[in-house]
């Protein structure tokens, strides 16, 4: 089997597509992938998959922009629904027939992409609740960075998207990626989305304490940078390396 790294080629800053591309070649080393392949666009990402035999990938990890509803560009890129006629834009449901044949039966998409694992539409909560809840608890809801990052969602997300047209196209699909802005490989605030499809995703905070409330206090342990989750841990969950749970659960443990 085979693991296989794509990376964006476009950035309106060279630093930070520079850095894209130093995380993107970190990551085919430690995979021993194929890749870094660089690409700017949802076709380009389609024709990727045309290079790998049938049922060969089994780790599709892909390093770009995104959002609640697309991947490497809102206009140019993969969108949960089309924005522009465009030759380059292409539907989340294009991206999984494309790749389903190149794919393994059961496989591994990690999306190191900003809020591609967040729904679209998580605000609409705190709207509907406006009359009865207090500001700051508003502010909490509509915050994406809030208590509702860390609990169960996203059924409308392009991660879940993916998974639920991949699983159409007859294919078991972990997808895991990001419910927040931050960065590509060290965000903390991330999800999975797996069997069943059109399932809610889990997130990490999740499998990791259990038994544990989304609290101030909780949040910012979780979120602080150069902390026990942020940067190395993340990123290894976010890679499949499932170890990286135990570790946050102990480190948790020992300083309560």
């Amino acid at each position: 089997m085979t693991a296989v790294v794509a990376v964006t080629s476009r950035d309106s800053s060279a630093r930070r597509l520079a850095y894209f591309q130093a995380l993107a070649e970190s990551v085919a080393a430690e995979l021993d992938a194929d890749g870094p392949v660089p690409l700017s666009t949802g076709a380009d990402l389609c024709e990727l998959a045309d290079y790998h035999h049938d049922g060969s990938v089994d780790h599709l990890v892909i390093l770009c922009h995104g959002g609640t509803s697309w991947l490497l560009s809102s206009s140019r890129g993969v969108a949960v629904a089309r924005t522009n006629d465009g030759p380059d834009q292409v539907t989340v449901e294009e991206l999984a027939a494309a790749w389903a044949p190149a794919l393994a039966a059961t496989c591994r998409i990690s999306l190191c992409a900003c809020l591609c694992s967040r729904s679209p539409t998580w605000w609409l909560e705190a709207l509907a609740r406006r009359r009865e809840l207090g500001k700051g608890e508003i502010m909490a809801l509509l915050s994406p960075w809030g208590p509702r990052a860390y609990q169960r969602g996203g059924e409308a997300s392009f991660s879940a998207r993916l998974r639920d047209w991949l699983a159409f196209e007859g294919r078991v699909a972990s997808v895991r990626g990001h419910r927040t802005a931050g960065d590509a490989l060290g965000n903390p605030i991330l999800m999975e989305h797996s069997w069943p499809a059109a399932s809610q995703g889990i997130p990490l905070c999740e499998l990791a304490l259990p038994d544990e409330q989304p609290t101030a206090a909780l949040r910012r342990w979780w979120a602080r940078r150069g902390g026990v989750v942020s940067g190395p841990r993340a990123r290894r969950w976010l890679l499949f390396d499932d170890l990286a749970v135990d570790e946050i659960a102990a480190a948790w443990e020992s300083q309560g």
